[in-house]
């Protein structure tokens, strides 16, 4: 049996005390260059605690007294609940309040977990979640994954499944800010994934396979007045996620490879790039016979894609203008060094930049950025 409690408080807020002298910062943040509560004083603030018990019971279904079965059965079954508390304010510039919002719910969900293994090549799990009480009643997620060993050269397999009913987050159905606001009343979204996964440790080798079915897809977009707000699509969405990754050595000289292909049949609203890469080249070499190094620079690389835009008043990234930047490989060098607890570790940030390109963007209006000479860090473990 075990016993679980959990609490977190969080605090957001977007504060702004000035006239705009850019065109292109209003429009990013006041549409329209108009305050609900002031033009060019803005302090809006969100804020919630969450409080979780939860309670889990474990045992196991074991055969006794039989040669022919010897595979065994765990099942974890348990309740959870959820408590929140929820705070949104627009304040004036004397502290007064222009608005004020609380509201507190919660949620009792129903766990299960059955591990069912038929022999030590072959297990399967299921994962139930479901919400029978409270304000997201009827959301739940059911997940089955299988692991199947091949052998011990020739790697093993990943099956995995799940389907999610969720409902819309606070973010979507209720705002309240002092340059954006609405309320909504969407539908659950609905996801399925279906995954493959072919993992090799011998020769360093995977590779896998991700299928995403998801309805009732929320998003942040504008609005016909050049504003901010969510919407829902109508439609499914379908997203075809590719993966290989492979590790090489060379004598001393290590590559690490990881490349990623993904396609979606509506990339206007599910904005994400068609392949991209990351490599690790890398010496691994020890100095004075107990100081292991490994110095190398790591590259990484995607294709163009639509970029979003993000909104500084709210916090979310939204489809605004329709912009395709252009990319460049970003190099990074680094060495790490290990000497028995102690781990130190260098870095200098986008090698390459002024090569090809000043600088790049991922995000409307946001530079990346510029190339950092130097970054450290060490870790030392010490006996408990």
């Amino acid at each position: 049996m075990s016993y679980t409690l959990k609490y977190d408080a969080n605090s957001y807020a977007f504060q702004m005390d000035e006239n705009f002298a850019s065109s292109a910062l209003r429009e990013s943040v006041f549409p329209n260059g108009v305050g609900l509560a002031d033009s060019s004083f803005t302090n809006d603030s969100t804020r919630y605690k969450h409080i979780q018990n939860e309670f889990i019971y474990s045992f196991f279904l074991r055969a006794k007294g039989s040669s022919i079965i010897k595979n065994e059965l765990k099942l974890d079954v348990g309740i959870k609940h959820d408590f929140y508390n929820y705070n949104q304010m627009v304040l004036y510039k004397d502290r007064t309040r222009f608005y004020d919002y609380s509201a507190t719910f919660q949620n009792i969900t129903l766990l299960g977990n059955a591990g069912y293994r038929l022999s030590n090549k072959i297990d399967f799990n299921v994962d139930l979640q479901q919400i029978f009480q409270g304000r997201n009643v009827g959301d739940f997620l059911y997940e089955a994954k299988s692991n199947v060993l091949l052998s011990k050269s020739v790697g093993r397999i990943i099956l995995g499944a799940y389907f999610q009913n969720k409902s819309p987050e606070e973010t979507y159905t209720n705002y309240f800010g002092n340059h954006y606001r609405w309320e909504n009343n969407f539908d659950r979204s609905k996801t399925i994934n279906l995954s493959f996964n072919f993992i090799n440790e011998k020769f360093g080798f995977d590779a896998g396979a991700q299928y995403y079915l998801i309805d009732n897809y929320l998003y942040f977009g504008q609005d016909d007045a050049g504003g901010i707000k969510p919407f829902q699509l109508g439609s499914s969405i379908n997203l075809l996620k590719i993966t290989a990754g492979k590790k090489f050595k060379f004598g001393k000289f290590n590559l690490d490879s990881y490349l990623v292909y993904q396609k979606t049949d509506n990339p206007d609203k599910l904005r994400t790039p068609e392949i991209y890469t990351f490599n690790s080249f890398y010496l691994d070499q020890t100095f004075f016979k107990v100081l292991k190094t490994n110095i190398g620079f790591d590259v990484r690389y995607n294709t163009p894609y639509k970029a979003y835009s993000y909104s500084t008043a709210t916090g979310q990234f939204y489809i605004g203008k329709d912009i395709t930047f252009d990319t460049t490989p970003i190099v990074d060098v680094w060495v790490k060094a290990s000497l028995r607890r102690a781990n130190l570790f260098v870095k200098c940030d986008y090698v390459n930049q002024g090569l090809l390109y000043k600088g790049y963007y991922t995000v409307d209006r946001y530079p990346m950025p510029d190339r950092l000479l130097f970054k450290f860090g060490v870790s030392w473990n010490f006996y408990d």
